[in-house]
């Protein structure tokens, strides 16, 4: 039996297909090269889903992470000239790493949503000191997240107006009142 099993496994390895019994349709089996993936860092969660990280959720989209380099410059450098500088990496990070507590349908509209917000508004907001936090923070406190394809339509110190009368304030505009 030792035999027959190394010999088996020598084919396997050579990419051979070995014929299987004792499975009803299966014929043969075909070993597939492995791909590597990176693999995103762990969140702490409840046993509701919610986040429960100290540093908050902003953490994960500013923060350093396992992000390839060479795709978060290239993200950058695509930005460069029309975000401002202090969401620059913020927007590049956002856009390569779905936070782990949203859908990707929510993720991609709330990418869709800041590059608009970021083309129109973008400088705006700076003068008004919205933070990298301000815009990104996931999945519900950031301005990206409250704008579900509503375009917005005015701004002043720590609140936007959204087309429809939504209005949004920032956590520290919430906190003031």
């Amino acid at each position: 039996m030792q035999a027959e099993l190394a010999s088996r496994l020598r084919r396997v390895m050579k990419g051979d297909t070995i014929p299987k019994s004792g499975v009803t349709g299966v014929t043969g089996y075909v070993s597939k090269p492995l791909k590597l993936q990176r693999l995103r860092g762990l969140r702490h969660e409840n046993s509701k889903g919610e986040n429960n990280d100290e540093g908050g959720v902003t953490d994960v989209v500013t923060a350093a992470c396992d992000l390839d380099p060479s795709s978060l410059e290239e993200r950058k450098g695509m930005a460069m000239g029309s975000v401002p500088e202090p969401y620059l990496d913020a927007w590049a990070r956002f856009q390569l790493q779905r936070p782990a507590a949203c859908d990707e349908p929510s993720w991609l509209q709330a990418i869709n949503d800041a590059g608009l917000f970021l083309d129109r508004w973008g400088v705006q907001a700076d003068a008004l000191g919205f933070t990298p936090g301000d815009l990104f923070d996931a999945p519900h406190d950031g301005l990206v997240w409250f704008m579900k394809g509503s375009p917005a339509v005015a701004m002043g110190p720590g609140f936007v107006k959204l087309q429809g009368g939504r209005l949004w304030q920032s956590a520290r505009t919430k906190e003031q009142h």
